[in-house]
């Protein structure tokens, strides 16, 4: 599945791919989920990993329900001026930004919200990320603090 979202690269169009986002598997719960991605230049690749810890639980990153709570995806520019992505892509247990050019060589952050589904047996996962030293992203769960990720995983709870 391909999205094309306008506005975001200021006026050019970057492609949200999003490969089996909403799998097979019937989730029963949903955990709405935010990055905050700084530090970010041209040419960087962000990757965030999800692992379910093999509990026998699967953790997927999704679009979200099918309730009206379930906003799909949000992604947008928390410092000043547009967007310079080149990639972003969702699958279910990795999101990847590919960065372009800033047109202005300074370091930019962004804001991306997803959701993570889970089956209802699920206690826990692990979150890591992998990026250029210069990068920092932070995750957090709805209103809960926020935890600088790593490339070493770190393991949440799920409630």
């Amino acid at each position: 599945m391909s999205n094309t979202e306008q506005g975001l690269g200021g006026g050019k169009k970057i492609d949200v791919s999003a490969a089996n986002v909403n799998a097979s598997t019937e989730y029963e719960q949903f955990k709405p989920i935010q990055f905050v991605v700084s530090g970010t230049q041209e040419g960087c690749e962000i990757a965030v990993n999800l692992t379910d810890l093999g509990q026998g639980y699967p953790v997927e990153f999704s679009l979200g329900g099918q309730s009206g709570y379930s906003a799909g995806l949000h992604l947008s520019m928390t410092s000043p001026g547009t967007l310079p992505l080149a990639d972003v892509m969702v699958v279910p247990n990795q999101l990847t930004f590919q960065t372009g050019s800033s047109g202005h060589g300074k370091p930019w952050s962004f804001l991306f919200n997803c959701f993570l589904a889970g089956e209802a047996g699920v206690q826990q996962f692990a979150l890591s990320c992998f990026a250029d030293p210069s990068v920092t992203v932070l995750m957090e769960f709805e209103g809960q603090k926020s935890y600088t990720l790593s490339n070493v995983p770190t393991i949440f709870s799920w409630n």
